[in-house]
């Protein structure tokens, strides 16, 4: 075979071979592409694009607390959970709805941090869900808030520390109390004193304050030797400490209170005084009850004594009235101890969204401020309002109302919790489960035991 002949077989081979491997690779190419593409549709039926119009966040705009976590009870060991995630299918409207497992965990896009609610999956043990039940870390934390600059404080053996979005610990639990982050920084307590710590967990504001709260407009309220102050992001005292209460900074102005005496500063440190014995709702969280020689009154926050003990008994303060009881009845007070509800109620609860919870004669209803009633007593029990409905009991069970008194979700339920971010835990026919306002199931949690019991834990119900 001549030389000519021989080079038109070697490439007709070469050419035969390279068509081979392009049919084979387009082959291939195309079946992944046809997996990709059927995976995609598969989760796209399976998790729709969510959309939520208002953002999850704890507002402290107006709160210094000297111990964020330590007025309520000392954090249990978590339960340990069925690590698995769900997704609830409504798609049986007659029955109750499926659990199905989720394949694969959920990766929320950076930002979106904002819309995942904590929610207690088990006793004693939070997780984070979707708006619209898709969870997304599962319950292993004692304690959980929301999300803040795309990390949440978390509780974990009695100590504190934050996650991410995907619940991987970012900053360990090793604080005593944890705040928000705000503006790139956080207050935190360690070995009894507070200072500020950045993404990293690394100190920026070393510990030296006997309290702190969240930075608002570049500055945070700070507590030194009994008087509140502001430091800067840099940790240099911008406003002196001098005042009993300091909130924080928002639209250039933060409220302070003074020798008793409530008024604004301005973030130059100038300080306008309110009319003497004058103080809004919105100074409600300077005082707090104290018990004191078998009386109540209520004492600043950093300790100073406001209002004299005179109270059989004493509920906080919340837009600016307090209910208190003497002799044997309740009434409400305003935030210098005047009666503003002469007490002659059986019990009282706490005002909000313009209204609180009464009870008159055996039944509940609600008062507004003036003492007068909004809503006739006609319940065995109401708590008060939340993402603008209330919990009332009738005949034995829990439904939810509205201001002007209607049933905005017929008392069906066993057991019922107060609405937080637009969902509630409720317990019917022995399952615990997450609604949404409108009374969709948003999560239905697993049976804890054979007995039906749920697994979450539900405020006592007075």
């Amino acid at each position: 075979m001549s030389g000519h002949a021989i080079g038109v077989v070697a490439v007709v081979f070469i050419v035969g071979v390279v068509g081979l491997v392009a049919i084979f690779f387009l082959l291939n190419t195309a079946e992944t592409l046809s997996k990709l593409l059927a995976h995609v549709l598969h989760r796209l039926a399976r998790n729709p694009v969510q959309r939520a119009s208002t953002t999850t966040h704890v507002d402290r705009s107006q709160t210094v607390i000297q111990h964020f976590h330590g007025s309520g009870p000392a954090p249990q060991a978590a339960v340990p959970g069925a690590e698995r995630t769900y997704r609830v299918s409504l798609a049986a409207p007659d029955g109750p709805p499926a659990l199905e497992p989720e394949d694969e965990p959920l990766t929320l896009p950076p930002g979106q941090e904002a819309f995942l609610v904590p929610v207690e999956m088990e006793p004693d043990a939070y997780g984070y869900i979707t708006r619209t039940g898709r969870q997304v870390i599962e319950p292993r934390f004692e304690y959980a808030e929301p999300f803040s600059e795309g990390l949440a404080v978390i509780g974990r053996d009695g100590h504190y520390g934050y996650i991410d979005a995907a619940g991987s610990e970012v900053i360990s639990a090793v604080f005593d109390d944890a705040g928000e982050f705000a503006e790139g920084l956080a207050p935190v307590m360690r070995g009894g004193r507070y200072g500020f710590i950045d993404a990293s967990g690394t100190f920026v504001i070393a510990p030296a304050y006997d309290g702190a709260a969240s930075f608002g407009q570049g500055l945070a309220a700070v507590l030194v030797a009994g008087r509140y102050g502001y430091v800067d992001t840099r940790g240099e005292m911008a406003i002196p400490p001098r005042f009993d209460y300091a909130g924080r900074f928002r639209a250039g102005k933060a409220a302070v209170m003074l020798d008793g005496e409530c008024g604004f500063l301005s973030l130059a440190g100038e300080c306008g005084m309110l009319p003497p014995h004058t103080c809004p709702g919105g100074f409600s969280e300077a005082l707090v009850p104290v018990l004191r020689n078998g009386a109540w009154g209520y004492a600043l926050q950093n300790g100073k004594m406001h209002i004299q003990p005179r109270f059989e008994a004493a509920e906080p303060f919340s837009e600016g009235l307090a209910a208190v009881c003497e002799n044997g009845r309740w009434g409400y007070i305003d935030m210098y101890g005047r009666s503003v509800v002469s007490p002659r109620l059986e019990r009282a609860g706490a005002f909000s969204e313009g209204l609180a919870p009464a009870c008159e004669k055996g039944l509940w209803g609600f008062l507004l401020p003036d003492g007068e009633w909004a809503v006739e007593p006609v319940w065995q029990m109401a708590h008060p309002f939340s993402d603008g409905l209330s919990r009332v009991r009738v005949d034995g069970r829990w439904g939810y109302v509205r201001p002007d008194g209607s049933f905005a979700l017929e008392a069906v339920f066993e057991e019922a919790g107060d609405f937080r971010h637009d969902l509630a835990l409720v317990r019917r026919d022995g399952r615990d489960m997450y609604l949404d306002s409108s009374g969709s199931v948003i999560c239905l949690l697993p049976a804890a035991d054979g007995a039906g019991r749920g697994r979450g834990r539900f405020a006592p119900k007075g």
